[in-house]
């Protein structure tokens, strides 16, 4: 880089092929020799600030330090990169590129500390990220790492069953999705953040939980073809179903899991759409509370088998159907309906016999045999 003949082309020709070079030593983890190739980049720079393509791969090769060193646990490592991008923003304060690679690198370093648990220094990620995105306001990569990392602080406030801050950034990220419609990122860290505020206030605010179910399911079925919103609206209503069994409103959960039954007719390729279902039926069968009658419990009894059918190398679905036959089995012999408790368990105990391999399975056709065993005759 020493050479006083070197053109402005050469050098940017240098400096990308040291990036090419931080990129193969970080991927093979030695962040020693990628350090000293930044430090060059640096070097280059410094002595050439003027020219704005090296200063754009500067700022690239930061957020791939930071990276680098944010995968392999040196969070402190990684901020001083970030400072680094933080101050080429600071010196160009209206190039939006800068600021896609700011968010960038802050959006995954709050990744970083969330799955530390260090919410306090993801919410002062959030923060800067909040000031970012009103710096470019039309920016879209910018507004969908604020949306991401607004998610990844609602984990934090969940932990901490803090549902008014929670909701607060509800709000905020149901106002951004409105302002930019066409961004899935920011629909999907939304469809996330609902699920997470649902979930608290199952046991809190019921009610609230239940208009937050039905928002989701409205912003899933708006968008048919952003599958994770369909995952997020499915979680919500299994597990408001699930809640409302455990209180004794059979009703109220069923209307809930028939929404899952239409919504898998509907989807019929969607193997997460058919788990929650019949993990639903499970639930509402396994609950001692919720109250249902034999019709109703038969019919989620055959709805959880016949799906096995549709996917049969799925263990789940078959151990859902193992509880949910053991529960019908006990149910009809409590009703004295003999007939029925021999038929539930005959299929249960063929299907073990197809997948013999199965212990989940056969632990509770073995259940079932002792309770038949321990009847009188």
């Amino acid at each position: 880089m020493s050479n006083p003949t070197a053109t402005d082309e050469d050098r940017a020709r240098t400096c990308e092929a040291m990036l090419g070079s931080i990129q193969i030593y970080g991927n093979a983890g030695d962040l020693a020799m990628a350090d000293r190739f930044y430090g060059s980049i640096c070097d280059t720079y410094m002595r050439f600030s003027t020219e704005s393509p090296l200063r754009d791969t500067l700022a690239r090769s930061a957020v791939a330090m930071a990276h680098f060193h944010g995968r392999n646990g040196d969070l402190d490592e990684a901020d001083e990169f970030i400072d680094d991008l933080r101050a080429l923003c600071a010196e160009n304060p209206d190039e939006e590129s800068l600021g896609d690679l700011l968010a960038d690198a802050l959006s995954t370093q709050a990744i970083h500390h969330a799955q530390r648990d260090e919410f306090e220094k993801v919410n002062e990620i959030f923060c800067e990220l909040q000031v970012l995105a009103g710096q470019f306001p039309t920016d879209v990569f910018v507004q969908e790492q604020f949306a991401l990392t607004a998610y990844n602080l609602s984990v934090g406030l969940h932990a901490a069953r803090a549902a008014d801050e929670m909701y607060t950034l509800y709000c905020e990220l149901l106002a951004l999705s409105a302002r930019v419609p066409l961004s899935a990122g920011i629909r999907s860290s939304l469809g996330k953040l609902m699920f997470n505020l649902s979930s608290l206030q199952l046991y809190e605010r019921l009610e609230a939980a239940q208009e937050l179910c039905v928002q989701s399911r409205t912003l899933a079925q708006s968008h048919p073809t952003e599958p994770d919103l369909r995952m997020q609206a499915a979680l919500s209503a299994s597990n408001l179903a699930t809640r409302l069994s455990s209180l004794g409103r059979l009703q109220d959960a069923l209307r809930f899991y028939e929404e899952l039954v239409e919504w898998t007719e509907r989807h019929p390729d969607d193997t997460h759409l058919r788990e929650q279902r019949v993990r639903t039926a499970r639930n509402i069968l396994v609950t001692s509370d919720a109250g249902w009658d034999a019709e109703t419990g038969w019919r989620l009894y055959r709805d959880a088998a016949s799906a096995v059918a549709t996917d049969p190398e799925n263990a789940s679905l078959r151990e859902f159907v193992g509880e949910s036959a053991h529960a019908i089995w006990i149910d009809a012999v409590m009703r004295d309906d003999v007939g029925k408790a021999e038929l539930a368990y005959l299929q249960l105990a063929g299907l073990a016999n197809q997948y013999p391999a199965d212990a989940s399975l056969r632990g509770y056709v073995d259940k079932i045999r002792l309770l038949r065993q321990s009847r009188p005759a």
